[in-house]
């Protein structure tokens, strides 16, 4: 498993949604959350002895056709996943997560829903 397939186990073992997809929105499904993992290779850099650190990005967009649920929802993965210190979820021991901000609207339309962004800087500590 990724740190991806971890994050989206977390987000549904702690009841944001069972409707979280890997890589964009779920076609036909018009309230989902997107785990999108970072473009390109991974950058690893050795912190302290044979410690290594990968400092990926991860972004998770929040789709509802419910403005106020879309918000909501992703103030709750803000709250769940930001100022993380030292933990493990599932296979990955993560040293840091952090939000680069706040969840943030992105768009509204009457085909997509409603969409906020919520981006984050990952510290992954690797043997």
């Amino acid at each position: 498993m990724t740190f991806i397939d971890d994050i989206v186990t977390y987000l549904k073992n702690n009841n944001i949604s069972n409707d979280i997809h890997k890589h964009g929105f779920a076609s036909g499904v018009p309230n989902d959350i997107a785990v999108n993992p970072p473009p390109g290779i991974l950058g690893k850099y050795s912190a302290s002895g044979d410690m290594k650190l990968e400092k990926p990005y991860l972004q998770i967009l929040v789709r509802n056709q419910a403005g106020g649920t879309a918000e909501s929802k992703a103030n709750e993965i803000y709250n769940l996943l930001n100022l993380t210190v030292n933990k493990r979820i599932g296979g990955t021991r993560f040293k840091r997560i952090e939000a680069q901000a706040p969840p943030f609207f992105v768009s509204k339309s009457k085909a997509e829903g409603t969409i906020y962004s919520i981006n984050f800087s990952l510290e992954i500590e690797r043997s």
